[in-house]
């Protein structure tokens, strides 16, 4: 094999490793809280969207609407959390057991590709080399989920908020 050829055959071997291993641990740990907050910051939005609708109507309406939603015996979904718990666990040991045998395979093939050729390049100078590299994507994927990708609002608020309302109208006119 071309000394030229492995050496690029493991930096980007060992690059898409490096890179796999840290979208998922990165997505399982600090983008999973970043969605949470920002999908709590969603509903809280709509929520008080609806509420300044509801006043719209006046003090009555808003009274009635009060009244409704205080009769409204609170969801026990308790049985839906431990579902909800028990697949995204078995999703994140999946990730971790895909996660396990691409490192060993890809340890394997570095392995061979590096005996196969006249070893005139240095592994550990590649993987610090990726290390770096994937430094800067981590500063990358990090900032963008700060600075953009939390503020983006993937709902419609319009439309999630008239079809509350709308709903709310139909509960109230049949009363």
């Amino acid at each position: 094999m071309s000394e030229n050829y492995s050496e690029l055959m493991i930096t980007v071997i060992s690059n898409v490793l490096f890179i796999s291993l840290f979208i998922g641990l990165f997505f399982f740990t600090y983008a999973a809280h970043i969605e949470k907050t920002v999908v709590q910051s969603q509903m809280k939005y709509l929520s008080e969207e609806i509420i300044s609708k509801v006043n719209i109507f006046g003090i009555d309406a808003l009274s009635m609407f009060h009244t409704y939603l205080s009769n409204i015996p609170k969801p026990i979904l308790d049985d839906v959390d431990q579902k909800v718990e028990k697949e995204n666990s078995i999703v994140k040991y999946k990730a971790l057991y895909a996660n396990i045998a691409f490192t060993l395979v890809v340890i394997g093939l570095i392995y061979l590709i590096y005996n196969n050729s006249d070893k005139s390049f240095d592994i550990k100078d590649i993987l610090i080399k990726n290390g770096i590299i994937l430094f800067f994507i981590g500063i990358t994927e990090y900032s963008f989920l700060n600075f953009l990708g939390s503020k983006y609002i993937s709902l419609n608020p319009n439309m999630i908020k008239y079809t509350i309302i709308d709903n709310i109208k139909s509960i109230v006119l049949k009363k």
